[in-house]
């Protein structure tokens, strides 16, 4: 089962990018939009294992 999140994405003004969780105030940072959605994901599963 999938929960719903609401998640942010911005683009910083050196170029890279950061995915931001809403609601857990979480935030995945990359190179790219792919990178910035897996650092955050990556982050809420160590967040989850805790």
């Amino acid at each position: 089962m999938s929960t719903k999140r609401d998640i942010r994405l911005i683009e910083t003004d050196d170029g890279e990018f950061a995915a931001v969780d809403e609601e857990s105030g979480v935030t995945g940072t990359g190179e790219t939009r792919e990178e910035a959605l897996s650092n955050l994901d990556a982050l809420d599963l160590e967040r989850e294992d805790k």
